[in-house]
């Protein structure tokens, strides 16, 4: 009977051993289960969320858009487009200003020739954010 103790014995330990191990294990695979769950989920709340419709989209575009912001983009449009006659040798000469609103580029002031003008279109429609030009620059002859 003593052995068949110690093998009871035996058995229990190598028996609990293994549980352990087993609920080890078992804690291991239902945790990868159910971040597998988790990440499933959220791509498919992802992907089924509604998407904004147009008018809430043009909200959130005007709040974001204020008169300051606006300004400040203007104002750093003029400069680079004053840089851009600027570094044109034919146009460096000429007497032109240049205003910006909201992307609308007015062109006043002088210049000889009738080329010199469509240039001035030309390489102001070249700067990214210009949606327009309104050259009314006037052609007067040098002397």
């Amino acid at each position: 009977m003593v052995c068949r103790t110690k093998n009871k014995e035996a058995r229990t330990k190598d028996w609990s051993g293994t549980r352990f191990a087993s609920e080890s294990a078992v804690l291991i695979r239902s945790t990868r289960w159910a971040l597998a769950l988790i990440i499933v989920l959220m791509i498919i709340a992802v992907g089924c969320a509604k998407p904004r419709k147009r008018h809430q989209l043009h909200r959130v575009q005007d709040a974001a858009r204020t008169d300051t912001v606006v300004h400040a983009f203007d104002t750093h449009m003029e400069t680079r487009l004053v840089d851009r006659l600027e570094l044109d040798h034919l146009l460096r000469t000429r007497h032109m200003q240049v205003r910006v609103v909201d992307g609308v580029v007015s062109v006043t002031g002088e210049v000889a020739t009738p080329l010199e003008k469509e240039r001035v279109s030309e390489l102001l429609h070249g700067i990214p954010g210009v949606i327009d030009v309104a050259n009314e620059l006037d052609i007067r002859p040098m002397r």
